[in-house]
């Protein structure tokens, strides 16, 4: 059998494999794990990173990925082709349209390309989301904030230019603000959850329907997310979809070129957690980030409160990175 290497970029350590052929969805997992038993087939979330790539991969062609529908469960328990759903042919599984990016549900039977890697599953998490006292979702990942869940306002549907006018006339918390590019709204979905795919607990509630992206497919198309099971498609730029806006977090660094996490400072300071865990959380944040002015001020008069001996070495490593992150104001 020949196969194809692949260089994947969002990849960097794995050993990637196109094997030549199509296959059906038992059938690709199986040729994935003939390749070895650290072999596997690719996740839908990372198939999506090759999105458009046809010079690399071919035009209309169609993968496989490792996630069936029925996979709303606890990410530890996952065993793939021993799960009952894997092997159920009737549950479908989720296929990448690697040319325009489009993630839906095809009968197993269906034959498909398919992609295999030699990593070990990275399983989706949550932690680089964060849902603020104010209602906003601090989203680390992408540097942007969420608009706040609302019932009312979660109910409204717009054509893909009003969406847009919504998004950029809305000034919430002093923002600035605008529609989530496709790759945006499509790293909140969860293969964990179904209907709504996406952790309530974080993001609230959305509905069962496509949410509009700002990213444009054609003239006549735009991408759009839907968050039943986490699908990918373009849709017409006519149609009113629901929607949710986004803020970017480095407003300052337009300016200065810096990220400024005053509200995720605040927060952290302001909370009801012991000071050993205010102190962690806030070196992550000095370590990541260059700090503006008015967030280090902040952090060092919550340093000068803490006395207590016990975390005087965490204290001592805040101040440190807090130095050396805030010399672009010194």
């Amino acid at each position: 059998m020949r196969f194809v290497l692949l260089f994947v970029p969002v990849l960097l350590f794995a050993q990637v494999k196109e094997i030549p052929g199509k296959y059906t969805y038992l059938e690709a997992l199986h040729a994935c794990k003939k390749l070895g038993k650290e072999w596997r087939i690719t996740e839908i979330w990372e198939l999506f990173k090759l999105r458009g790539q046809v010079k690399r991969f071919g035009k209309g062609k169609l993968y496989w990925s490792g996630n069936t529908l029925g996979e709303a469960r606890i990410e530890k328990n996952i065993r793939h082709e021993s799960e009952i759903f894997v092997q159920n042919r009737s549950i479908p599984a989720f296929a990448f349209y690697l040319q325009d990016g489009d993630i839906t549900p095809t009968p197993k039977e269906t034959k498909a390309h398919v992609i295999c890697m030699d990593e070990q599953k990275v399983h989706q998490l949550d932690r680089h989301f964060k849902k603020l006292a104010n209602g906003m979702v601090a989203d680390y990942k992408n540097k942007i904030y969420w608009e706040p869940y609302d019932k009312k306002r979660d109910a409204k549907k717009l054509r893909y230019e009003d969406a847009q006018r919504y998004c950029e006339n809305l000034h919430l918390f002093g923002r600035s603000w605008r529609l989530p590019t496709v790759d945006e709204l499509y790293s909140i979905v969860n293969y964990n959850y179904v209907k709504p795919a996406v952790n309530k607990a974080i993001f609230g509630h959305m509905h069962h329907k496509y949410y509009v992206s700002d990213d444009e497919f054609n003239d006549d198309e735009v991408y759009v997310v839907g968050f039943a099971v986490g699908s990918v498609a373009t849709g017409p730029i006519n149609e009113r979809y629901y929607f949710r806006c986004v803020s970017d977090m480095d407003e300052v660094a337009k300016t200065y070129g810096i990220f400024d996490p005053y509200l995720e400072i605040q927060e952290i300071i302001e909370s009801k957690k012991k000071q050993k865990r205010k102190l962690q959380e806030l070196l992550d944040i000095v370590k990541r980030y260059e700090l503006d002015r008015k967030s280090a001020q902040l952090i060092y008069r919550f340093l000068k409160s803490i006395t207590d001996k016990e975390v005087q070495h965490l204290k001592q490593k805040v101040l440190r990175n807090i130095r050396i992150k805030s010399q672009l104001f010194a």
